[in-house]
């Protein structure tokens, strides 16, 4: 693919291969939460022990999180959009700025998490807070994956690893940046607001 497709990297059998890996990889976590997910309507509709949040969701506090993982995806994509121009500066600016942001998400769940603890509500309380736990955790792991990337292709930046022509790796960070977002609309919105 030239430099004016999809996704502006020159083409090559490393970037084909990266390329399709990345892909690859995404779909079948994509299979993962959706196996996942799956589960919990299963047993939401399905058992007359699946319980209740019982009021005990930090909704308000989630939608901010959301909003700031929504937020983070833009950041992402500016960033991209930075070493397309060959802005190394702003690809570190706006990394930092994922960066950051992601983290705040994290420190926003891992703060649900302890209010949870202290409310004495755990994964054996019923199995909606079960489910509830596993599918939160997955993706607090998955974002937790996508800060360390995040951070290495960081690092990567500031040695000018990167240019406006070889920057898959930015591109493949993004990628995966962007799932992990809209993985979390779905968690919310399923958690949440149904």
């Amino acid at each position: 693919m030239s430099a004016t497709g999809v996704f502006d990297v020159d083409s090559g059998p490393r970037v084909e291969r990266t390329r399709f890996g990345i892909w690859l990889f995404l779909a079948s976590e994509a299979m993962f939460f959706a196996g996942l997910l799956s589960a919990f309507v299963a047993l939401k509709d399905g058992s007359p022990r699946f319980g209740a949040a019982d009021g005990h969701l930090a909704t308000a506090q989630a939608a901010i999180a959301t909003a700031l993982l929504v937020v983070s995806s833009f950041t992402m994509s500016r960033a991209r959009a930075a070493i397309g121009r060959g802005d190394t500066r702003a690809l570190i600016r706006f990394l930092i700025v994922t960066l950051a942001l992601g983290t705040v998400f994290l420190a926003l769940q891992g703060s649900e998490f302890a209010s949870l603890a202290r409310a004495e509500i755990t994964p054996r309380t019923n199995l909606f807070w079960s489910s509830f736990f596993v599918l939160t955790s997955v993706h607090a792991l998955h974002v937790a994956v996508g800060l360390v990337w995040i951070a290495v292709v960081s690092i990567g930046a500031r040695g000018a690893r990167f240019s406006r022509e070889d920057h898959v790796s930015v591109v493949n960070v993004g990628l995966y940046w962007h799932f992990v977002d809209v993985v979390w609309i779905v968690l919310f919105t399923v958690l949440y607001i149904v």
